[in-house]
């Protein structure tokens, strides 16, 4: 499946939920139940910019724009926008998401990953300082990943799914794991101390 870089539209729908405001059903349905799972940029556009205003809602397009992942990942960026939108989060989580979405998706890593996370911070109520710490923590995390599997490859290591490889690694990353321990675990093959990396290896 190709990548595609992704495209605004240029009118204004009905709007959703916003902070101090109200929910119009017919956006909220779309863009969080969309017709063949697609959230359209116009409804998620139209949200910004009634939740946040025009200047917000351009800085998200811009930075949707530079998305370039593949299209089944196209609706869920879509949908994670809304659901910050509809919790009442402030502008800066969205803009924040989107700009580590773009910078992953440049360096060939799936923003999914990403994705999850607003979900989970929705579902535990966190605040908007910690979940953007979190998606930049995340974001560097998978970014660390990634050069070390490119290093680790061209040591003659092999991985079964690189995107897998790269989760795993910055959960590890995450947890205090430092980046050379791993590296010598995988090169001379004693995985006793990182069981989940069996699961990535060739």
């Amino acid at each position: 499946m190709g990548l595609v870089r992704m495209s605004k539209g240029s009118g204004r729908g009905p709007a959703c939920f916003y902070p101090g405001g109200f929910i119009l059903l017919l956006a909220l349905s779309v863009c969080l139940y969309p017709a063949k799972g697609r959230c359209s940029w116009k409804e998620v556009d139209t949200m910004l910019a009634e939740a946040y205003g025009d200047k917000v809602a351009r800085e998200c397009a811009d930075y949707y724009q530079g998305l370039e992942i593949p299209e089944d990942t196209v609706p869920s960026v879509g949908e994670a926008i809304a659901r910050l939108v509809n919790a009442g989060y402030p502008a800066g989580c969205p803009v924040e998401y989107l700009k580590a979405a773009g910078d992953l998706s440049r360096a060939g890593i799936d923003v999914s990953d990403l994705t999850s996370k607003i979900s989970e911070g929705i579902a535990k109520k966190v605040s908007p300082e910690r979940l953007n710490r979190v998606l930049a923590q995340r974001a560097e995390a998978l970014q660390e990943a990634r050069v070390l599997v490119l290093s680790l490859e061209g040591s003659g290591v092999e991985f079964l799914d690189k995107q897998m490889a790269y989760r795993v690694m910055a959960d590890y990353l995450l947890r205090g794991v430092g980046p050379d321990d791993l590296r010598s675990g995988l090169i001379e093959g004693d995985l006793k101390s990182f069981p989940a990396l069996d699961n990535v290896l060739r």
